[in-house]
């Protein structure tokens, strides 16, 4: 695909903005563990994080860890230069996006808009998501995977696009692999190709469909499959993480909103009792997933009603806000939530008006960000969750607010010219 010059200029812009102030102004970035695991695979030759006391050889999913760890073996520990890695990202993402639109309106076209007017709706979309707030931070001041978790279902669906503009063998073989891989990195990736298989029963045959289908996950196991046998060389057991039973049983919490906090502020981890806490320090990495993973299935043996109670509440917190809003932020960031919420109301609003009005398009180009909002919701859920899909809602609601605008303009013509007729 050929970008616009001036898409060019734009991206490199920002790239460069962005870049100038991780050098001069972030003088400490924020960390995760995967930092930790980059850090200790560097230093010791292992994949482990320290953990309640015990090593963990797969607390979370390698992908991005595994980069930082290239970057800090080549250049040395310079957290600078991840940030400018995902700044690389971003910027991938933004051309991902305008293709992605430009491509979609080809597939399930917007019969009142010209390729000129998408084209120029499609621009917007993207200099809005490089100017985001909220997507900025988490590319320039955190040493984050959320960078990935966007770039990686945005790169399925992009290869969905490409594929059913021009159908071809090798474009499958593509797909199957950036699944795959995009699986290392978040295992709600794989939300990414819900496109793909509803683009597929609209266009395919029955067993046309089955047949790309299985390609496409046979590859994506192929390529996550040597994960899988380390894991289960060290921990006899067959498993992406040894979180799993954690973060769906937190997400699943009475008193709670479904993430990181309980409904009094505390850290979910409170919801544990003294015996409980005894208890997991005696047992071993994947006993304590099973404790957790048996504590979600109690709950949802004993009352569904529950486990159904915080999917909505999870649903509603995905596409909303949670209760604890920017509890883990300072209070300069806490203040910037207030606007950020005001932004995003906008956003959602005339997002919405674009589904109503252009329900076709909507719905497809909107089936990847429902999918992992139900996927996430099984688990639990972080606003950071569902920026990854805001660029989404940001297309939609140019659609919007150009339809309302027009509806606006063509109103005022006919009050003006019925005044005029009346005169």
């Amino acid at each position: 695909m050929l970008f616009p010059k001036k898409l060019h200029i734009v991206i490199w812009s920002v790239f460069l903005v962005k870049f100038l102030i991780s050098f001069f102004f972030i003088t400490e970035y924020v960390t995760w563990e995967d930092t930790q695991l980059a850090l200790n695979l560097l230093h010791t030759g292992e994949f482990k994080i320290a953990h309640r006391g015990l090593y963990n050889y797969n607390f979370t999913f390698p992908i991005f860890a595994f980069i930082q760890f290239l970057i800090f073996k080549l250049f040395g520990v310079n957290y600078f230069l991840v940030s400018v890695f995902q700044l690389l990202v971003s910027s991938c993402i933004a051309y991902l996006l305008y293709g992605i639109f430009i491509t979609f309106n080809k597939i399930i076209p917007i019969t009142i808009f010209n390729n000129t007017q998408v084209r120029k709706f499609s621009f917007w979309a993207v200099c809005v998501f490089l100017l985001h707030p909220g997507i900025g931070y988490h590319t320039i001041a955190s040493i984050h995977p959320f960078v990935l978790d966007m770039f990686f279902p945005l790169l399925i669906v992009y290869f969905t696009c490409q594929y059913f503009e021009s159908p071809s063998f090798r474009k499958l073989i593509l797909l199957g692999l950036i699944t795959g891989i995009g699986i290392l990195d978040r295992a709600t990736v794989i939300s990414g190709i819900i496109p793909f298989v509803i683009l597929l029963l609209k266009n395919d045959s029955f067993l046309g469909t089955i047949k790309k289908i299985s390609l496409v996950g046979m590859l994506a196991l192929l390529v996550i499959s040597p994960w899988l046998i380390r894991n289960y060389g060290i921990y006899d057991r067959i498993a992406m993480t040894s979180t799993t039973g954690e973060i769906i049983w937190k997400g699943s919490l009475y008193n709670s909103d479904g993430g990181n906090h309980l409904i009094s502020g505390k850290n979910y981890l409170h919801a544990l009792t003294e015996d409980d806490r005894a208890t997991i320090r005696q047992m071993s990495i994947m006993e304590r997933n099973d404790f957790f993973m048996q504590k979600y299935l109690r709950i949802l043996n004993e009352d569904p009603a529950q486990i159904m109670k915080m999917l909505v509440i999870k649903m509603k917190n995905f596409w909303w806000f949670r209760h604890h809003l920017g509890v883990e932020y300072s209070d300069a960031m806490k203040q910037f939530m207030t606007w950020y919420k005001l932004y995003y109301g906008i956003i959602l609003f005339f997002a919405f008006v674009a589904t109503i009005v252009f329900r076709k398009y909507s719905l497809y180009l909107l089936s990847y960000p429902i999918a992992l909002s139900v996927l996430q919701s099984i688990f639990y859920v972080e606003t950071r969750h569902r920026l990854v899909i805001e660029p989404f809602l940001i297309m939609l609601s140019i659609l919007g607010v150009v339809f309302v605008l027009a509806k606006l303009k063509r109103s005022k013509a006919l009050t003006s010219l019925a005044f005029h007729h009346k005169h």
